[in-house]
């Protein structure tokens, strides 16, 4: 049996897959109503909660309905009118992270667009974003607490933790803050990583 096979070792890979966190409903003091809305149109309500406000694929989405709602309100994008904002899915962790870097972006998403809208769509995408990043060190902080402290590393993959103009900063800045000594590493092939090293820790015949 494998397990026969392994010498013991202090040393243990997790794979920690957290996605479905929040399932049992750990994660309602912090939902939002725009957190409660992605939820709820997406096509696994209830599920993957913790992977819904972290990763890429949903802070876009975020950001939309918060602009949108701005925008119902009043104080964005006055007098004009931009389509993107009804169409769920149009934004996504690249077009958040674009925003925040360059006025460029948000010129060519809202043609028109004052100063006041462009100032307005770099705080909610920075503002998404941070939370995503820290929402994520506290997941890490959580993981270090339960293993009794000390050193370890994190190989993380995914295009917002390795393109996104600040996630991986805020990341690692919120993790020091906490005193949190784990270390993170970018991982291009998560599974093809976690499968290497188990095979590196098995003894070779």
């Amino acid at each position: 049996m494998l397990h026969q096979q392994l010498q013991v070792s202090n040393q243990v890979v997790i794979n920690i897959e957290w996605g479905n966190f929040g399932e049992y409903g750990h994660l309602k003091d912090i939902q939002t109503e725009y957190d409660l809305e992605v939820d709820s149109t997406s096509s696994n309500p209830g599920k993957a909660l913790f992977e819904k406000m972290i990763s890429g694929m949903y802070i876009g989405e975020i950001v939309r309905l918060v602009l949108k709602k701005r925008c119902e309100s009043g104080d964005f994008l006055v007098g004009n009118v931009s389509e993107l904002l009804d169409k769920p899915n149009t934004f996504d962790g690249a077009v958040v992270s674009n925003c925040i870097r360059s006025d460029d972006e948000i010129s060519s998403l809202f043609p028109g667009c004052t100063p006041s809208d462009m100032s307005l769509v770099r705080e909610v995408c920075a503002a998404v974003s941070d939370r995503a990043a820290k929402l994520a060190a506290a997941g890490l902080y959580a993981v270090w607490l339960k293993r009794g402290k000390g050193d370890f590393t994190a190989a993380i993959d995914g295009s917002v933790f390795i393109k996104h103009v600040t996630f991986a900063s805020v990341m690692r800045k919120t993790l020091q803050e906490m005193g949190c000594t784990v270390k993170l590493e970018i991982a291009s092939d998560g599974s093809g990583l976690g499968s290497a090293l188990i095979a590196a820790m098995a003894p070779k015949p």
